[in-house]
């Protein structure tokens, strides 16, 4: 959580946000839902603490972010159900998944700001 205040501090919360979001989708990737929130949790609330950003702007990206599960199908069941009786390859997830998060990213990290404001 240091060097992440660290190295993004100058961007602003808005900066801090796109790291947490960015983090816990990269993350997401390869992990369960859950267990990227266990380990996504304390640096939030660390971040939230240092650079006095509302704990619920950063919650609220945590929370939208890990549910876009989309770039991979191991990365939950019905993509894995969906990736083996479809005849999907591994990069087609990818592919479409990239821009969907992308879109979300684009519309969800400035709602939590609205919706939580300092």
């Amino acid at each position: 959580a240091e060097m992440l205040i660290f190295l993004l501090s100058p961007f602003g919360s808005r900066g801090l946000l796109v790291a947490v979001f960015a983090a816990t989708v990269a993350l997401g990737v390869i992990f369960h839902g859950t267990a990227v929130v266990v380990l996504m949790f304390p640096i939030c609330l660390e971040v939230a603490q240092s650079m006095d950003i509302p704990i619920h702007q950063l919650i609220a990206v945590l929370c939208l972010s890990v549910s876009c599960q989309m770039l991979s199908p191991i990365s939950y069941q019905t993509n894995l159900m969906a990736y083996s009786t479809g005849g999907y390859q591994f990069a087609d997830f990818t592919k479409v998944g990239f821009g969907l998060v992308i879109c979300i990213a684009v519309v969800t990290i400035p709602i939590c700001e609205w919706q939580f404001p300092k």
